[in-house]
């Protein structure tokens, strides 16, 4: 038998609209959080609260090596202040989203969780 759950096409978009809230994403979708648990587990094989950290990482890091501020990212992933994304951020990378944006600076890009250079760079010729 066959899940309405199994039928939500993106998930990612549904947690970026819910600002990442577990609760909001249960409601949007008319459901417990617990029936949201469980699917996850079963579906993704991980909690929705490890999934929505995952995602929420990796906008994190799309957001800060396109240039937005730290406060700008907190903002738009729902965290309540930007102390409370600093240390997110800290406790997934090991570094503060300001070390983060020093180390990356814009022309970087997030692709599946990897941070690769956007710029091109071209080998002198010899000769």
């Amino acid at each position: 038998m066959s899940s309405r759950l199994d039928r939500v096409d993106d998930w990612k978009a549904c947690a970026a609209r819910c600002l990442y809230s577990i609760t909001r994403m249960a409601d949007e979708k008319r459901m417990s959080r617990q029936h949201l648990r469980r699917h996850f587990l079963q579906s993704v094989g991980e909690s929705p609260k490890e999934w929505i950290e995952s995602e929420r990482l990796e906008a994190a890091i799309r957001l800060l090596t396109a240039g937005k501020s730290v406060k700008e990212v907190a903002l738009e992933l729902g965290f309540s202040n930007s102390s409370h994304f600093g240390r997110f951020f800290l406790r997934k990378t090991g570094c503060s989203p300001r070390q983060f944006q020093e180390m990356f600076p814009q022309g970087y890009k997030c692709s599946a969780g990897v941070i690769v250079s956007t710029s091109v760079h071209q080998t002198p010729r010899s000769g």
